[in-house]
């Protein structure tokens, strides 16, 4: 009887353990199947992914190169401008307090400490002392602000405020040039 009640047991058993057996195959190639699934979904990302650092890396490029074209024409246009006269020394002084706005960004701090001197000292000078080298630091150092600040409009107050220095000072060493050789033309006249 014993016998009997082993067989019977064993043959309740055996067919469980063998459906067992083929569940747990079916299901792990199951789950192989979706891991390999997960793996291509993965290689589409990752491709999905560069194409979109190419993009971005394409705009950002984009983008500074419109930067630099508008920084270019403002920096032109205004040096133009000062140098045929339009702008005035009266006007520059205006501009000039609100360049002096950028100073409250030094705790941002993309200058050195001694730009920054340079900076508060081309700020605090008078436009008719400006040498043509200070001028061309100044343009240089705004230039360097509106680089790091490109999103703050002190740093285009500052940057249009030194190229009218820059574009006075060089009208001033015109005039100063010109006025040297008038006076050597008639100092010539006035030998003959």
């Amino acid at each position: 009887m014993q016998f009997e009640l082993l067989i019977s047991t064993l043959g309740v058993i055996v067919p469980i353990l063998s459906s067992i057996a083929y569940l747990g195959y079916w299901l792990g190639k199951k789950f192989g199947e979706i891991d390999e699934r997960f793996k291509l979904i993965d290689e589409r990302f990752k491709q999905i992914d560069a194409r979109f650092d190419e993009l971005k890396s394409y705009v950002d490029r984009r983008i500074d190169r419109l930067s630099r074209a508008f920084t270019s024409y403002q920096e032109f246009l205004i040096e133009y401008l000062t140098v045929k006269g339009v702008v005035s020394e009266g006007e520059a002084a205006m501009l000039k307090n609100e360049a002096r706005r950028v100073t409250e960004m030094a705790a941002l701090n993309p200058f050195t400490k001694e730009e920054w001197k340079r900076l508060i000292k081309y700020l605090d000078k008078d436009i008719k002392d400006f040498t043509l080298q200070e001028a061309e630091d100044f343009r240089e150092l705004a230039r360097k602000a509106i680089d790091e600040f490109w999103d703050r409009p002190e740093a285009y107050k500052l940057h249009m405020y030194a190229c009218i220095v820059y574009g006075l000072t060089l009208r001033r060493l015109q005039e100063e040039k010109e006025k040297k050789r008038q006076a050597q033309e008639r100092r010539e006249h006035q030998c003959l």
